[in-house]
């Protein structure tokens, strides 16, 4: 869930938003007559769109997945990124469980263009595995929201940035080796080619 003031996450049960302090007030449905209603990917259902705190989410009556646009994404995610020791990322990674447990592998269709969405997880590490419409917006089922905004809050992003820089730094070294190899093996061929150092 949401707050409708401020737009930060919040648990379910919560009476008051943890972010702003306000008092935790249901979303309001927006009148969505005028304009095409999207349809879920999961159950093909048509979703309901909610203002949460001045910004659009779709969302699935009967499944309870959310729909978040492209433009709207990166502000619904905007939230305060931690900084972490190396330490912190070891038991951050050590201890990290996401709270939700993943269905059966399903492609889906965006909701508004109709092609097939892509399987990502979340900072690739964060073991949440979202659907996402390069043009168009991300699917999140039930749950998902809450299981990346945890992550964030934990300093997720900082473990994320972390691993991609451990593995430029392997592939980095990868090709050194690959291209030292390469070189070795000229040098052996042009000795027994031309019998003589060439190099």
């Amino acid at each position: 869930m949401f707050c409708a003031n401020c737009s930060g996450m919040i648990e379910d049960d919560s009476s008051f938003c943890k972010y702003c302090g306000e008092g935790v007030r249901e979303p309001q449905e927006v009148d969505t007559s005028s304009e095409r209603m999207l349809s879920c990917p999961r159950c093909s259902v048509a979703m309901a769109k909610y203002d949460y705190g001045g910004f659009l989410l779709d969302v699935c009556r009967r499944c309870g997945g959310q729909w978040v646009d492209t433009e709207e994404l990166q502000r619904l995610l905007a939230v305060e990124k931690r900084q972490l020791s190396r330490e912190d990322m070891v038991n951050l990674r050590r201890n990290w469980r996401p709270r939700i447990r993943e269905q059966k592998t399903t492609y889906l269709k965006c909701p508004r263009c109709s092609s097939m969405m892509r399987r990502k997880n979340f900072a690739q590490v964060s073991g949440v595995i979202i659907d996402e419409c390069r043009d168009h917006g991300v699917w999140y089922d039930k749950g998902e929201l809450e299981a990346i905004n945890d992550f964030i809050m934990k300093g997720g992003l900082s473990l994320g940035r972390f691993r991609r820089e451990q593995r430029m730094k392997q592939e980095v070294g990868s090709e050194r080796r690959r291209a030292s190899a390469v070189t070795a093996r000229a040098r052996r061929n042009a000795v027994r080619y031309y019998g003589w150092g060439m190099f």
